[in-house]
């Protein structure tokens, strides 16, 4: 069995280069010792819905639609 940083530290690296940011974040700002995987998903979750909404208000504004969103 993993203990919680492992398994923590094993989910950010698997995740694409395209959440580098937020992997970074969550690294330097959480204490992965004793961060719950609920809790880092919650995480990924809220970024993945802020994205979502910065894609719509680019799509109101400009007239634009990114790729991959």
């Amino acid at each position: 069995m993993f203990e919680k940083e492992e398994l923590n530290i094993k989910i950010l690296k698997c995740l694409d280069r395209s959440w580098q940011p937020k992997v970074t974040a969550i690294s330097k700002s959480k204490d992965l010792t004793s961060m719950i995987i609920a809790s880092l998903f919650g995480k990924f979750r809220e970024h993945k819905l802020e994205m979502n909404k910065l894609n719509v208000q680019d799509v109101r504004i400009y007239g634009l639609k990114r790729e991959g969103g």
